[in-house]
């Protein structure tokens, strides 16, 4: 059975023509109209599975989750600093921190 995967396309205007870019797997195409945008994307993509090692798609597809782990970072420190600044944070010890975090974290010690 076939395995399916979804990527993301992002299609913007150019002062020419438009850009496709596929941020997961870092490859871009571009075309005449959005939806020439759009096929030219798909076939780069096609032929990045048909050439690319499993050590480059490993490798492109990490950098992903590094970028939406740093989104969730920050959207997490935004929320931190609304709580600060609301006077919602309660003091806490070095050691209490780091218990919540490796309980995050899911670390044994």
């Amino acid at each position: 059975m076939k395995q399916v995967q979804q990527f993301t396309a992002v299609i913007e205007r150019e002062e020419d023509g438009f850009i496709a870019l596929c941020p997961e797997l870092d490859i871009a195409s571009q075309g005449n109209t959005a939806e020439q945008a759009e096929k030219n994307l798909i076939e780069a993509i096609e032929l990045f599975w048909d050439v690319a090692n499993s050590y480059e798609i490993r490798t492109r597809l990490r950098k992903t989750d590094v970028e939406i782990r740093r989104k969730e970072i920050a959207e997490s420190i935004r929320q931190a600093n609304e709580d600060f600044e609301a006077g919602r944070l309660q003091p806490q010890s070095a050691q209490d921190v780091l218990t919540e975090l490796h309980q995050t974290l899911e670390i044994t010690e």
